[in-house]
């Protein structure tokens, strides 16, 4: 093997590996809340903009909105230490290229029903394109009434 090569990825792995790479084409609407929330858990800010957008692609891929970093971060911060579980899911139109997930969000002695909408994009990969933040509450006070979403986090959705 050529050392060169093997250093070279070496330095990359512990640089972090910063690219910006394509997720692979996923399974279904459900998969791709599924990723989402997974990265959301991990943390994985670039992973969650591999997963959001419109059917005009992630928000990793085409940079839209312009704001999208902010959002992401945002989106993280409010779902961060909730597990999830899908409990229903419907499509939103006869092309079936939009469809309506109801995630169980959960943390402490809280649980609350959160919609969730995933598009299948162009190259037909499914993402999160919509969460209704204000389902969940405050992210400090879940269970505390229902709070309109913070500032600038009106980015539950791409639109």
């Amino acid at each position: 093997m050529n050392k060169s090569w093997m250093v070279g990825a070496l330095l990359l792995a512990a640089c972090g590996g910063q690219t910006t790479s394509t997720a692979a084409p996923s399974h279904g609407p459900e998969y791709a809340v599924q990723e989402f929330l997974a990265a959301v858990a991990d943390s994985n800010l670039p992973k969650m903009a591999e997963y959001w957008g419109t059917a005009k692609g992630s928000a990793a891929e085409i940079g839209e909105p312009s704001d999208y970093p902010k959002r992401i971060e945002v989106i993280q911060l409010w779902l961060r230490g909730y597990t999830y579980r899908i409990v229903g899911s419907t499509p939103t139109d006869a092309s079936r290229v939009a469809q309506e997930m109801m995630v169980e969000m959960s943390k402490a002695d809280c649980t609350k029903q959160v919609p969730f909408l995933a598009v299948k994009t162009s190259n037909s990969r499914w993402i999160v394109q919509s969460i209704d933040l204000n389902a969940i509450g405050s992210p400090a006070m879940p269970c505390r009434g229902d709070v309109g979403v913070a500032p600038g986090a009106q980015g539950t959705s791409t639109g």
